[in-house]
């Protein structure tokens, strides 16, 4: 299987996306060209693939020839720790940021998300349906204005607001990435309104940041 890939323009090191082969299901896949190998990881979402270029230049083709693989070690510098309510990611041996999913919050969310000195970028979550200022701004997290007239943004224990429960979990470790994705279920009460799926995506870039993909 042949795969060229066209650079748009002009780049130093970054992570770069293609289609996957029509049939080609493959969590992952080996590219041997002119510059070595590489590896490309399945995107958990989609039929696209993910790999990490040292640079391109603007008009140049580089072609690999593409084989599928099973399985590859995971990507280094990534690591995490799954509790009964949360996640916690590390990058390069220091906390990067927690997923929480527990009942005690209306809805999942990240928080911290720290700085490589260990600074939060983001304040402390309130408690559930507390006073005060924009409770409701607990971090990284997936809201809506209104589903169905009923309010899912604000926080309030009462009709006419919703909230967000985790069904599902998965933590997985690719060679490039680490993939938290989870199956959500949003309601008033005990009313269904709808249902996403998400994953928080964390490429270890190589360089002086990180890459976190929210989808």
């Amino acid at each position: 299987m042949r795969l060229v890939l066209d650079a748009p323009r002009s780049r130093g090191e970054h992570i770069a996306a293609f289609k996957g082969p029509d049939g080609v299901e493959a969590p992952a896949l080996e590219l041997r060209g002119e510059n070595g190998v590489l590896i490309a990881e399945r995107d958990p979402s989609s039929s696209d693939y993910h790999l990490r270029l040292s640079g391109t230049e603007k008009g140049i083709s580089q072609v690999y020839e593409v084989a599928e693989i099973d399985r590859v070690d995971s990507a280094e510098g990534i690591a995490h720790t799954q509790a009964d309510n949360s996640v916690e990611v590390s990058l390069r041996g220091s906390s990067f940021f927690t997923f929480n999913y527990g009942k005690e919050y209306p809805k999942p969310f990240l928080n911290p998300i720290l700085t490589p000195a260990g600074v939060n970028m983001l304040r402390e979550p309130m408690p559930a349906y507390s006073e005060g200022e924009h409770p409701w701004q607990r971090g990284l997290t997936l809201m809506q204005g209104a589903i169905n007239g009923v309010d899912c943004w604000n926080e309030k224990n009462e009709p006419g607001f919703g909230r967000t429960e985790q069904d599902e979990i998965s933590v997985t470790n690719g060679p490039l990435s680490l993939a938290i994705s989870s199956s959500n279920t949003w309601y008033e009460g005990d009313q269904p309104l709808m249902g996403d799926r998400r994953t928080f995506r964390l490429f270890d870039s190589h360089r002086a940041s990180a890459v976190l993909i929210f989808h």
